[in-house]
């Protein structure tokens, strides 16, 4: 009886779904994320309301140390970044051109400021205090620069959606026209939706480095909030990119 409990809770396919999404590197990344994010937040809630320090400590340590592994994952990604950034010399539209190697290059630099970041951390070279701060600024900037690119993207994107929209909307002369002009319909819609999603998980994520950049002034529990909604957005939309539109051990869902 127990082996058989113990067979349907190992095999269930909630755990099978949950072991495909964190065997990639993205999907461990984002579970990490929203985990450390969440540490952030409660640290500051239990401070606030008064638990003991040990408490307060622990959720600073799983902060922390998260925060290090995710460095140590993200090693060597400025280089994806890179290739990205070459390859989007490529599009055609001047603005997503633009913008798209604008993204990829702040992410690069933001990240190969963090690299420095955890070889200070690991004692692996040690940085002066300045110069420590100077580097954490610079990531914290180049960060900003990436989201910035991405929200103008997402901006542009949506506007252009919406001018393609509002040109199909009058019904054509025949069947095969009309049909046309529903699948079109129907594919900006969901153009329209995902161009929106990313948007507002680049709002929740742009509170962080411009925080850090002291142009917002917002506490820790917003900030904690903030990074676990992109952290949570970012980890729905890796779970339906690796199960093919299936939510965590469910079954195939119609995409039509």
């Amino acid at each position: 009886m127990a082996t058989t409990v113990l067979n349907q809770v190992i095999l269930h396919p909630l755990v099978d779904s949950s072991l495909k999404v964190t065997a990639t590197t993205v999907g461990r990344d984002k579970v990490y994320r929203s985990v450390q994010y969440a540490a952030r937040f409660l640290s500051w809630y239990y401070a606030r309301q008064g638990f003991s320090k040990d408490s307060v400590a622990q959720m600073s340590a799983i902060k922390s140390a998260l925060g290090t592994t995710r460095k140590v994952m993200r090693l060597g990604k400025p280089m994806e970044h890179l290739q990205a950034a070459v390859k989007a010399m490529a599009v055609a539209d001047p603005i997503l051109k633009i913008t798209a190697i604008a993204r990829q290059l702040g992410y690069a630099l933001y990240l190969a400021n963090d690299h420095l970041v955890w070889l200070n951390s690991a004692k692996i070279k040690v940085f002066a205090k300045d110069r420590l701060a100077r580097i954490n600024y610079n990531a914290a900037r180049f960060w900003a620069m990436g989201i910035a690119a991405s929200i103008i993207s997402g901006l542009y994107k949506i506007r252009a959606i919406q001018v393609k929209t509002k040109a199909s909307q009058r019904p054509q002369s025949t069947p095969e026209k009309e049909a046309d002009r529903k699948v079109q319909i129907r594919e900006l819609q969901k153009q329209y939706a995902a161009t929106r999603y990313q948007l507002v998980q680049d709002l929740f994520d742009f509170t962080l480095p411009m925080s850090s950049l002291g142009y917002f002034n917002f506490n820790e529990g917003v900030l904690g909030l903030a990074g676990l909604a992109s952290s949570l957005m970012g980890l729905s939309t890796q779970i339906d990119k690796v199960l093919g539109g299936r939510p965590l051990g469910g079954k195939v869902i119609n995409q039509n």
